[in-house]
């Protein structure tokens, strides 16, 4: 069996996000640590977040793979999934 958390913590917890969103990074960042997450160099295993500049990588355990959420100032311009191999962007998402 697999740890997850109980469906009423996982809906308070969650945060939809969207391109053109305007959202602090460290707000989500706050949402990852309240879902148990762990700061890394590299994201390199589900659970995992890193924070580089205005660029903020996580692995959802719904994802096959990692997200990359792009910010300029407080507005989110770009998200793309990427590769825990190569740490290379794919498909926008």
């Amino acid at each position: 069996m697999q740890k997850t958390i109980d469906p009423k913590t996982l809906m308070q917890s969650s945060k939809q996000l969207n391109v053109g969103q305007k959202i602090e990074q460290d707000d989500i960042i706050e949402v990852l640590e309240n879902l148990n997450y762990r700061p890394s160099r590299q994201v390199d295993e589900e659970g995992a977040y890193a924070v580089r500049g205005s660029i903020l990588d996580f692995f959802s355990p719904q994802n096959e793979q990692p997200i990359r959420v792009e910010f300029s100032d407080e507005e989110i311009i770009s998200m793309r999934s990427f590769s825990i191999v190569n740490q290379r962007s794919s498909e926008a998402i």
